[in-house]
């Protein structure tokens, strides 16, 4: 290096490219700036529907099975009501399945005092 400095050599030898702060879009040659406006703008406007037409479609999509879902249980239900004098074993089993507690028979005292917690040895005292 003959007393030159780093800097000038990068400024002799490496090239310059100017950079754009804003994107260019290509265009045909035949396409005037008119023209190429609309374009934009229309195929913004189409992507815009675009997007409204898919979240449209996935709201049917998530709604529908919430909709079957509950026609599913007040057809369960209502059938459950009318067949409830001829079936209470059935309605029955569907009220004790909406409860919060389940209901369990506990640890049983015999007359001796002693406790019971195996479920054999409390049928037997059953």
């Amino acid at each position: 290096m003959t007393g030159t400095t780093e800097d000038s050599l990068i400024a002799d030898h490496v090239p310059l490219k100017a950079l754009n702060s804003k994107r260019v879009a290509k265009k045909p040659v035949w396409m005037t700036q008119k023209a190429f406006k609309q374009v934009i703008n229309k195929k913004g406007k189409l992507t815009v529907n675009i997007k409204m037409l898919i979240i449209q479609q996935l709201k049917q999509h998530v709604k529908q099975p919430s909709v079957n879902y509950v026609n599913h249980v007040k057809k369960i239900e209502t059938r459950l009501a009318d067949n409830s004098k001829h079936d209470l074993k059935s309605f029955y089993a569907y009220s004790r399945s909406k409860t919060k507690c389940k209901v369990q028979v506990g640890p049983l005292t015999t007359h001796d005092g002693n406790t019971i917690e195996s479920t054999a040895e409390m049928v037997t005292v059953f």
